[in-house]
């Protein structure tokens, strides 16, 4: 176990917003029926990974990284609607999924119940090499099969802990450039929100230069907001946040050195 001397560089500072996020609400598909299950198809633990000070939940537990994640997932949990949360960024590059991953871990470590981490970016998929893992069937093609069987089974990785489970796009197959479904990411989303799991985290794309951010966000109910020192500018975040408007941002997590 890691000591405070072991404690990481990497600054995060997180900040919640004080205005509420906008109930989930999504627009394509009205209602699901059927009854979906989760497959674990694959195990990473954090023996397979080298240490990494960005992950501070998986291997500095004590250090005030993790601490920070802690208190910003206990601050969720006593929101409303916080069942479904979304990460993103301005740009590439800027933490969102480190985020998401320190989030989610922080949620699993706890909450008894199992959490849901998913990847919901197509083109620059990085969730599961972050994890150190090939998805063993990527999301996209799972999310297209769910669209003809309600009751799917979703084959996931349970990455780090047990209670963890990732559905992660294979950058081999079912990515590219053209945008996400917008009808069966929606279904797959409202299918996910019928599994027993207390919380689904949902990697997003970056704001600028994707449109897919726009699907998305609709359905989601919290967003927050990912932030690094020295690379993300004034002029990218405000203009991010306008793109994403009338959504409005839970939190903002800062990343620096």
């Amino acid at each position: 176990m890691a000591t405070p001397s072991q404690e990481p560089g990497t600054q995060i500072v997180v900040q919640q917003a004080s205005m509420p996020a906008a109930p989930h609400v999504g627009g394509l598909v009205s209602s699901v029926s059927g009854s979906p299950r989760v497959e674990v198809a694959g195990i990473v633990t954090t023996r397979s990974l080298r240490s990494d000070p960005s992950l501070p939940l998986a291997f500095f537990p004590e250090s005030d990284a993790a601490a920070r994640f802690r208190r910003l997932a206990r601050r969720l949990q006593r929101s409303p609607n916080s069942r479904i949360i979304g990460i993103t960024s301005a740009r590439r590059a800027e933490g969102k999924t480190t985020c998401a991953i320190n989030l989610a871990l922080a949620f699993a470590e706890q909450q008894a119940g199992e959490v849901l981490l998913i990847e919901a970016t197509r083109r620059h998929p990085m969730l599961g090499t972050r994890l150190g893992f090939a998805a063993p069937l990527c999301f996209g093609l799972q999310m297209e099969a769910a669209l003809n069987h309600p009751s799917y089974c979703y084959k996931a990785v349970a990455a780090l802990v047990d209670n963890l489970h990732v559905l992660a796009f294979n950058p081999k197959e079912g990515v590219g450039p053209g945008l996400l479904s917008a009808a069966a990411f929606e279904y797959t989303m409202r299918l996910l929100e019928r599994l027993p799991h207390t919380r689904i985290i949902v990697d997003c794309p970056n704001v600028l230069g994707s449109a897919d951010i726009n699907l998305i966000q609709d359905n989601v109910q919290q967003l927050l907001m990912s932030v690094r020192a020295g690379s993300t500018s004034r002029a990218d975040l405000k203009s991010a946040i306008a793109n994403l408007a009338p959504t409005p941002i839970s939190g903002t997590v800062l990343f620096g050195g």
